[in-house]
This record gives C-alpha cells, sequence and structure tokens, in this order.
C-alpha cells in the first residue's frame, strides 16, 4: 500500500482505505495467495483484478479491441476476463467455494485455484490458442509442493475453440465459457 500511496500521491493509509471501498463496492477482487501451513515458504501480496474488463482497457486507454490484442497488456487483460468469469460463476453457483493463487518464493506460480468441498481446481490463464505441455509448468510445481492429490484436475484457460487434454490431468479450455469442474 505504501507503494500504491506514493504512485498516486497519497498515504498507505488512504490508499488501503480506497482499495477497501472499491472491493466493497465490487469495482476490484483481491485475490488472496493460496497457502496450507507452509506460508512462510509464499508470497504474501493479493493480485488485484477490476470485475469490469470493458473499464480496465478503457482506463488503460484502448478504444478498439485491435489495439488491445497487440498491446502488451493483452495477456493481463485476459487473466483478468477469466478470474472474473469464475468470480461470477461462485457468487451465482457456489458462495463457499473459495478462489486463490499460489505462488512460491522461487516465482512459480498457478493463477487461480478454487477451492471446493476441500478440493482445488488450478487454472491456468494463457491468452493463446495452442497451449502446450510447456504451460503446465506452474501445475507441476504445485503438485511437487503440496503433493500428488492436491489439483489432481487441471485446465488451462486459453482462446481455443474446442477442449482437450494436453498433459495427464491437465485440459486446455476455452476461457471465455465457464465449464463444469467436476465433468470427466
Amino acid at each position: 500500500m505504501s507503494e500504491l500511496g506514493r504512485d498516486v500521491g497519497v498515504s498507505a493509509t488512504t490508499a488501503k482505505q480506497w482499495i477497501s471501498v472499491l472491493v466493497a463496492s465490487n469495482q476490484i477482487l483481491l485475490l488472496e495467495l493460496y497457502y496450507r501451513s507452509q506460508g512462510k515458504r509464499l508470497a504474501k501480496l493479493p493480485k488485484l483484478y477490476f470485475t469490469d474488463t470493458g473499464l480496465a482497457a478503457y482506463l488503460l486507454g484502448f478504444a478498439a479491441a485491435e489495439t488491445l490484442l497487440a498491446g502488451r497488456e493483452a495477456g493481463a487483460l485476459w487473466e483478468n476476463h477469466v478470474a472474473i468469469q469464475w468470480l461470477r460463476w461462485r457468487d451465482w453457483h457456489q458462495p463457499s467455494a473459495n478462489l486463490w493463487y499460489w505462488r512460491d518464493q522461487a516465482g512459480n506460480e498457478v493463477d487461480l485455484l478454487i477451492e471446493r468441498n476441500g478440493a482445488l481446481h488450478a487454472i491456468e490463464r494463457k491468452l493463446t490458442e495452442q497451449p502446450g505441455p510447456r504451460d503446465t509448468r506452474g501445475l507441476a510445481k504445485l503438485r511437487a509442493f503440496y503433493g500428488d492429490r492436491v489439483a489432481t484436475r487441471a485446465w488451462i484457460a486459453c482462446t481455443m475453440r474446442q477442449c482437450h487434454e494436453i498433459a495427464p490431468g491437465v485440459d486446455a479450455t476455452p476461457g471465455w465459457e465457464i465449464w463444469d469442474l467436476d465433468a470427466e
């Protein structure tokens, strides 16, 4: 908050108050870090997402989809879009489900974890039509960190049109759709 406040010329306390108003009014989502008892090994910063990706694109100065897709922010807005789709799913269908992200001290990361009924579902978000096994590295690190029983099924939300398996237990799926976490 100190850095954010400094960037906009206010105190850390004021920045924290402004952020809390944006969270309370559902303008932004602060996605917290997932950890079990090994929290000391993990970073502790939440990720911030706008709940309206159109507003986020506008605030970044994009007036057309073509310029946005050619810009370096396209991947971040894609990640934002997928996170907010799952936030809406959770709010409508499973309010008890928790949304998280995971990162270790080495920088290995899984973009989105959905904890539901004691199970973790892992989702990576890639702005590509052709995700491959290389895109599953974060998932492998998560499983190595917590054990094979964590996130036994995982997905890569991408721009492809048809679902398919890209690694054992990892499916590539269209990121603009919400899919059934229980489907086999």
